[in-house]
């Protein structure tokens, strides 16, 4: 059943309206769905991202198999890219696959709920991840330069830039995310927000 009866059954009151997998996206008649198609690519573009680094540091990790310090450390990488994409690939999955019972009102919620869940645990996990990272590109740039972890960490002005780079650049990275995902999601998750409020208020 196309969005526009659905909407149309909506504000009559109707329930139990049915939801075909990818009707929320396709229709061309419904309030809703020009914010859910801006949220979705930009989600489509967050997921790209997460897909291109995976590659890029595969491809590193494979160029530089041959010296375990710099295996480890952009496998280590690579398992966080990699987990990055899967967990957003699945919070859109979840975002736009519809339970047959849920009407258009409970559709719009549940999008809300998952876009906002990832967009928060990307958040908090930054706060971990970030710092992490800077450290394994220190060490990165140690090898490449030193040519081990010992002679890196035994190198007192690369242990001052650490610390100067854990105190400046990892606070300021952490805030361009939460930034980032308000410049690219708020104003539209505000936007789909009042549309879920205003259909409640028909309900």
């Amino acid at each position: 059943m196309e969005l526009d009866k659905l909407w149309n059954n909506i504000n009559e009151k109707a329930d139990n309206v049915k939801l075909s997998d990818d009707s929320i996206i396709n229709s061309k008649n419904i309030k809703s769905k020009d914010t859910i198609q801006k949220i979705y690519y930009r989600l489509k573009i967050k997921l790209g991202w997460s897909i291109v680094f995976t590659i890029i540091f595969s491809a590193l990790l494979v160029y530089n198999f041959e010296n375990l310090s710099l295996t480890i450390l952009f496998a280590l990488a690579v398992i966080n890219f990699l987990i990055s994409t899967l967990y957003t690939y699945y919070k859109m999955k979840k975002a736009t696959n519809s339970d047959t019972g849920q009407n258009i009102n409970m559709y719009l919620k549940n999008y809300y709920k998952q876009v906002v869940s990832l967009l928060k645990s990307e958040e908090i996990s930054s706060i971990f991840l970030i710092p992490i990272f800077a450290v394994i590109g220190i060490l990165i740039g140690g090898i490449v330069t030193k040519g081990s972890i010992e002679a890196t960490l035994n190198d007192p002005a690369i242990l001052i830039f650490a610390v100067i780079l854990l105190i400046t650049l990892v606070p300021l990275t952490i805030i361009l995310v939460k930034w980032s995902n308000k410049t690219a999601f708020g104003k539209y998750l505000n936007k789909l927000k009042i549309q879920i409020d205003n259909l409640n208020e028909k309900e």
